[in-house]
């Protein structure tokens, strides 16, 4: 939903994990963008794209709930 196409994974660009196995990420840099919790807990890497956005709009995941992180300071 965030970027028109589905991605598997929220890191940047495709990852070989090995033979005839590659883990596809995001290709380019969204509108909108996206952070979670997981990630501190070490589960896995959100990438730049998610995390620097073209807007300044966020979607937030925690363990139980989505929130929307924004700012009106577009600089």
């Amino acid at each position: 939903m965030l970027t028109g196409k589905a991605y598997s994974n929220v890191h940047n660009g495709d990852q070989p994990m090995g033979e005839d196995l590659i883990l596809k990420g995001i290709a380019e840099q969204s509108e909108i963008g996206y952070l979670t919790l997981y990630e501190s807990y070490g589960y896995f890497e959100v990438g730049s794209y998610y995390k620097t956005p073209k807007l300044p709009i966020w979607i937030v995941c925690s363990e139980s709930h989505y929130s929307l992180l924004f700012t009106l300071d577009f600089n």
